[in-house]
C-alpha cells in the first residue's frame, strides 16, 4: 500500500480502478495520452520551469528535435549538432546573434528551399 487518496490508503483494485478509469476517459498520462504529440508536453514543462516561453516556429521532427529559445517567448527546433555547435546563453545574451542568425538560416533552407543539407551551417560564422 503506497500513497493516500482522500485519507485512506490506495490498495493495488484501486489503482487500477484509476487507470481504467483515466484511460476510458481519454486523461492517461504521459505516452498513452491520445494528446501527447512527440515530446512537446516536455519542451513545455522544461520551458515553463526556466522561466521562458513556448510559442514554437516550426514542428519538431526527427532531425529537428533541440529545442533554441530565439528570445524569451518564441522557440526553433533545429538539429542538436547544430544548437551544441556554438555556445550561448538566452539569460547573458552571450553569442545569441550568431545562433539565432544559424536558427533562422536553418529554418528558411529547411522549410522554404527545401535544402536537408544543414551541414553546411556548421562552418557559418557571423560577418
Amino acid at each position: 500500500m503506497t500513497g493516500y487518496w482522500k485519507g485512506k490508503p490506495k490498495t493495488a483494485k484501486h489503482k487500477r480502478n484509476i487507470s481504467r478509469t483515466m484511460i476510458k476517459n481519454g486523461t492517461t498520462k504521459g505516452k498513452n495520452n491520445p494528446r501527447y504529440i512527440d515530446g512537446l508536453h516536455e519542451d513545455r514543462k522544461t520551458c515553463k520551469q526556466r522561466g521562458l516561453g513556448f510559442i514554437p516556429l516550426n514542428e519538431r521532427t526527427k532531425e529537428a528535435n533541440s529545442l533554441h529559445h530565439i528570445n524569451e517567448e518564441l522557440v526553433i527546433y533545429i538539429p542538436r549538432k547544430l544548437h551544441f555547435h556554438v555556445k550561448h546563453s538566452i539569460k547573458t545574451g552571450k553569442n545569441m546573434k550568431l545562433i539565432n542568425q544559424i536558427a533562422f538560416y536553418y529554418l528558411y533552407e529547411f522549410y522554404y528551399e527545401k535544402n536537408h543539407n544543414w551541414q553546411i551551417l556548421l562552418n557559418f560564422s557571423l560577418e
